[in-house]
């Protein structure tokens, strides 16, 4: 029952997921995960796509659903409505995986999405001392080499500045919201990506991007990145 889509407010027309008119029992992403751990034991087939954009990405001339279809060799993106394009499908995931992978791998994911702290605490305060702790510790390391402070000074100061950057990290993290991006905030993005299942990375995909999948550019063989518009849904 748990895994019908039904529970997170969707309903399946012609195959696809839609949002439905009642109101949800889980959101999206619960209910994602939720289902996927349940794939290994089910006996039926789930509506749920099994690739990373399929009924997420739209076609480039009519705006219509992407759906991807073919035999098993031969899997492509095709427009559902009137098959205006059509897309190798691994091509087309692999491209989004590495254009994901990348944004992810940036400096600021540490504050991309993150939710806002609970009234009345001072992030700004508290991000500033963050920046001066790390500066410290460049200094500490700096005096070490040089011979001004010796191995004990050198652990004793590292030991305090670990503590209030712990402190510091733990008030941070306090918020009356979840984290849609909480496993990529101390990890590398590639090795966190590599271990995410697939409703879980199709999630994380509809709240990065949107998708239009265009007409191809050119004529011959081969993937074209060119024919996969990303827009991006915040600053990157």
């Amino acid at each position: 029952m748990l895994s019908k889509p039904a529970v997170a407010g969707l309903a399946v027309h012609r195959g696809e997921l839609r949002p439905a008119p009642w109101d949800f029992i889980l959101e999206r992403d619960q209910w994602e995960r939720l289902t996927a751990l349940f794939d290994g034991r089910k006996t039926g087939t789930s509506p749920e796509p099994r690739w990373l954009v399929s009924c997420y990405a739209t076609c480039g001339v009519c705006g219509g659903p992407v759906k991807c279809t073919g035999s098993a060799a031969r899997r492509a993106y095709t427009c559902t409505e009137h098959g205006h394009v059509r897309r190798n499908a691994a091509a087309v995931d692999g491209y989004i995986e590495d254009v994901t992978v990348e944004r992810l791998s940036r400096a600021d994911v540490a504050d991309l999405l993150r939710p806002p702290a609970r009234p009345g605490m001072d992030t700004a305060a508290l991000r500033t001392e963050a920046r001066k702790l790390r500066d410290r510790k460049a200094a500490q390391m700096r005096l070490h080499a040089a011979g001004d402070i010796d191995d004990a000074d050198l652990a004793a100061g590292m030991r305090a500045i670990r503590a209030r950057q712990a402190v510091i990290d733990a008030h941070l993290a306090v918020s009356d919201a979840p984290d849609p991006l909480a496993e990529f905030r101390d990890h590398p993005a590639a090795a966190v990506w590599e271990s995410l299942s697939l409703p879980r990375k199709r999630a994380v995909v509809r709240l990065l991007m949107n998708i239009t999948i265009l007409p191809a550019g050119r004529k011959g063989r081969g993937f074209n990145p060119a024919s996969v518009q990303i827009e991006w849904k915040h600053a990157s």
